[in-house]
């Protein structure tokens, strides 16, 4: 994860406080990287050592795509027509079609992070620390809310009377999971990974700066554990 800090310090209460001894110093720091943007507070707690608290605002990025609907909406129609009495809605689908369903992305993080210094004077860094926020970090809907009103219906049906040669209906998911609609006729799945997420990288600059403006940069990762695909709030 790599990032500029600018940093905006504080002078020393104290004169003679030259070395940024524990927790004498006070900066800001704005930030940009593949966490997003954000802001930081950073304190010395030795000259080697240094934290820094903020949060990542990472914007939500949207992108389209469509489902391939397995079975025909021939069998839910003549299905409707046999059963009046279910009072089940006219579908908009009309045979094996493309289903429009939009994927966003949700990873808004706060962090908390120890600079740990090879010398009093060093900028080279190595940070330790973690990230945190909501472990679901992409959300999947089809884009017409509703568009399988009634579908659910059919399929619970299709399920329980299989004699009656009928096809459930829904949507495959990278050709390797059907999914069914919900109540309220949607399809939506999410993808999770761990919410506290420990962090590890290297770095130059210092987040509390010599001057009252500085630069700092830092490459590293986060562990995210193994990401777990859910659909309709089951694991898949």
């Amino acid at each position: 994860m790599a990032s500029a800090l600018p940093s905006f310090a504080q002078d020393s209460l104290c004169p003679k406080c030259t070395d940024k001894q524990l927790f004498n110093h006070l900066s800001v720091g704005l930030n940009i990287g593949t966490p997003g943007f954000g802001i930081d507070l950073s304190t010395p707690i030795t000259p080697y050592l240094a934290v820094r608290a903020g949060v990542n605002i990472f914007p939500v990025v949207k992108w389209h795509d469509s489902f391939y609907l397995e079975s025909s909406m021939s069998d839910y129609n003549s299905f409707r027509n046999s059963h009046p009495e279910m009072n089940l809605p006219e579908s908009k689908l009309t045979g094996y079609d493309d289903v429009d369903y939009e994927a966003s992305t949700h990873n808004t993080t706060g962090h908390v992070l120890f600079d740990v210094y090879t010398g009093k004077h060093s900028t080279f860094h190595i940070t330790l620390g973690a990230y945190f926020g909501a472990s679901e970090v992409i959300k999947l809907k089809n884009r017409e809310a509703g568009i399988f009103k009634g579908v659910s219906t059919y399929n619970n049906y299709v399920e329980q009377h299989p004699e009656a040669g009928y096809e459930k209906i829904g949507v495959w998911f990278d050709d390797n999971y059907f999914l069914e609609p919900d109540d309220d006729g949607n399809v939506n799945g999410i993808i999770k990974v761990k919410g506290f997420r420990p962090y590890v990288g290297i770095g130059i600059g210092r987040a509390i700066p010599k001057y009252r403006m500085g630069f700092q940069f830092d490459f590293g990762a986060q562990f995210w554990s193994k990401p777990m695909v859910y659909c309709q709030g089951h694991e898949v």
